[in-house]
C-alpha cells in the first residue's frame, strides 16, 4: 500500500470516507461532498482502490467504498516520514524547533 505519496485530491476522498465511517460511503455522497467532475473522481476512486487504500463494494449501480488505511496509521506514517525528512528521524529535533518558533508552549505539551 503506497499512501505516503497521496495527492491533495486523495487525501480529501479519504478524508470523506473516514468521516462515514467503517460503513463506508456511496459513490452518490462522495460526489456530492467533494464536488468534482465525475471522470475526475471515478479516476481518483479507481486510483485509490488500485493502491490498496480503499476497497469498493456492492454492484455498479450503488457502490460503497470504505476505507483500508485508518486515518491514525495515515497520521502516524506521513508523521514519521516528515521528521525523518527533515528533522534526521529525531522527534526532538521537530519539538524544539515548534517551540524555537512559538508554534507551541511548554505548557501546551
Amino acid at each position: 500500500m503506497n499512501f505516503e505519496k497521496l495527492t491533495d485530491n486523495e487525501h480529501k476522498i479519504l478524508k470523506k470516507i473516514w468521516a462515514f465511517g467503517s460503513d463506508g460511503v456511496t459513490y452518490a455522497d462522495i460526489k456530492f461532498w467533494i464536488g468534482m467532475e465525475e471522470s475526475t473522481l471515478k479516476t481518483y476512486l479507481k486510483r485509490m482502490t488500485d493502491k490498496g487504500i480503499i476497497v469498493r463494494e456492492g454492484s455498479r449501480a450503488r457502490y460503497n467504498y470504505k476505507a483500508v488505511l485508518t486515518e491514525e496509521h495515515y497520521i502516524k506514517a506521513v508523521t514519521e516520514a516528515f521528521i525523518k525528512a527533515n528533522f534526521n528521524n529525531n522527534a526532538k529535533d521537530l519539538v524544539s524547533y515548534l517551540l524555537k518558533e512559538q508554534l507551541i508552549t511548554l505548557e501546551k505539551l
